[in-house]
């Protein structure tokens, strides 16, 4: 169970860190004046693509499946957290009687499986059309960027 988590937050991560720049504090902040922004949090989703964009090279339509790859993952994202909410709802439920309902807990359990599944498969998906879109050249530097993680963005 441990293991899952660890895998789901690392994957939940790594789509952030391709998906949104508010989620970083002051990660972005070199870059405010480049775009003319200026405060912490102006840099925002469309800028911290714009820069992942800028370092990779990519090309309009390299941009259009990165960004369809990457709602597709967030979408599986949404559908795994309302799992992971009635599941956290049926945890409290079993602990909430006199004695532990072990039926409610394995049926808790079985659900975080199948959201985690789902939501793993998305990210292989996902990362398997922006691999095939990507020049070799590309793919190495994204692969850098993710090795890096956030602070990336400061140099």
């Amino acid at each position: 169970m441990i293991g899952f988590l660890i895998g789901t937050a690392s994957l939940i991560g790594l789509v952030k860190t391709l998906r949104r720049g508010r989620g970083f504090g002051g990660y972005g902040r070199g870059c405010h004046g480049h775009h003319g922004h200026g405060g912490r949090g102006s840099f925002g989703r469309r800028g911290m693509l714009r820069l992942v964009f800028e370092r990779l090279d990519t090309t309009p339509g390299q941009e259009k499946v990165i960004l369809a790859a990457i709602d597709d993952v967030r979408a599986a994202g949404q559908t795994a957290r309302g799992e992971w909410k009635r599941a956290r709802a049926d945890v409290a439920t079993a602990v909430r009687g006199d004695t532990v309902d072990e039926p409610r807990l394995a049926e808790a359990s079985a659900r975080l499986d199948a959201a985690g599944q789902t939501l793993r498969e998305a990210v292989s998906v996902g990362l398997t059309k922006i691999h095939e879109v990507l020049e070799p050249d590309q793919r190495r530097r994204l692969a850098d960027m993710i090795d890096d993680g956030p602070g990336f963005f400061d140099r």
